[in-house]
């Protein structure tokens, strides 16, 4: 499949690809670069149960998770019940 980047630097997905995989409007997609290649594909947010055992917190996700993001995102909603 090929396809061109036009005066604005925009790629054109040719609708065949984008119902195979479901991309609809403002769905993320991650570019990676390999070497000279670039490298395309449909970001998917990990699903992700925060639970309190005991006074644990117990991660449990499918997919690729991004600790960080996760840890900030727990501690600034402590922070907000303790406000």
């Amino acid at each position: 499949m090929i396809a061109s980047i036009d005066k604005s630097g925009r790629m054109v997905i040719p609708k065949e690809l984008r119902d195979e995989l479901e991309l609809i409007p403002d769905t993320e997609l991650e570019i990676i670069r390999d070497g000279m290649d670039i490298r395309i594909r449909k970001r998917i947010l990990p699903s992700l149960q925060v639970e309190n055992k005991n006074g644990f917190m117990i991660l449990n996700f499918d997919g690729e998770l991004d600790i960080q993001s996760v840890l900030k995102e727990v501690r600034s909603d402590r922070i907000e019940t303790f406000l």
